[in-house]
């Protein structure tokens, strides 16, 4: 089974959604196993257990849920990783947050990304924007499209909220695709995302380098 991963600020409705995935797949209340976090962290240790627990093969289907997931760290979620990748034909992982970037691309590859609760208008009509430039770099022919009135005088929140919705758009094109283009995108994003971070990058260049990658590197596809 694809590990699931439920983003929403309402705990109700991710509970009702693992109550439906329960009784869909018929899990019994002993084979649940329901991971909170230790002072607001999933930290490596319970990771760990989880390991050793989904080593042990079950005659039938174990719900794994690990709630707020997107409050570990990075160690953590990698130690998971290929827990997810190797060991998930008996085991229903529900990975629940409220902040799908806070979770590494290489786990939101490898799962389904259900987002409980809509976004307001306003972030909606950036995610809509924001997909439009990415198609355009995608298609581009030169580099013209950087003086698109969408994507000019942008500050760092603005910038930081397009990286964000950068890795989010190429890590679901990842799941439907399993490119190597998205991969490449997605490092990117994360490098130029932490530069602009911690070193003061400017905004605007920090987008412009992407959106010129994106489209250099969209341009080598065969």
């Amino acid at each position: 089974m694809i590990p699931l991963i439920l983003i929403s600020p309402n705990k109700k409705e991710i509970d009702k959604y693992i109550n439906f995935l329960i009784g869909k797949y018929k899990i019994e209340p002993q084979n649940i196993l329901k991971i909170l976090p230790i002072k607001e962290e999933i930290t490596i240790d319970q990771i760990r257990q989880i390991i050793k627990l989904v080593i042990i093969k079950n005659p039938k289907t174990r719900a794994i849920i690990i709630t707020d997931f997107d409050s570990s760290g990075i160690e953590a979620q990698n130690a998971l990783l290929k827990t997810l990748e190797e060991n998930t034909s008996a085991n229903l992982f529900v990975l629940t947050g409220t902040n799908v970037y806070k979770i590494i691309p290489t786990i939101c590859s490898r799962s389904k990304i259900i987002l409980l609760k809509k976004n307001n208008s306003e972030n909606k009509k950036d995610n809509l924007k924001f997909a439009q430039i990415f198609e355009k770099a995608e298609t581009a022919k030169d580099y013209s499209f950087i003086g698109d009135a969408l994507i000019s005088k942008v500050n760092r929140e603005t910038a930081l909220k397009f990286m964000n919705e950068a890795i989010f758009y190429y890590g679901q094109s990842l799941i439907r695709k399993r490119t190597i283009l998205d991969v490449q995108i997605i490092k990117k994003t994360l490098d130029l995302k932490e530069l602009l971070e911690n070193n003061n990058l400017n905004p605007q260049l920090t987008v412009d380098n992407l959106l010129i990658f994106i489209a250099k590197t969209y341009s080598m596809k065969i």
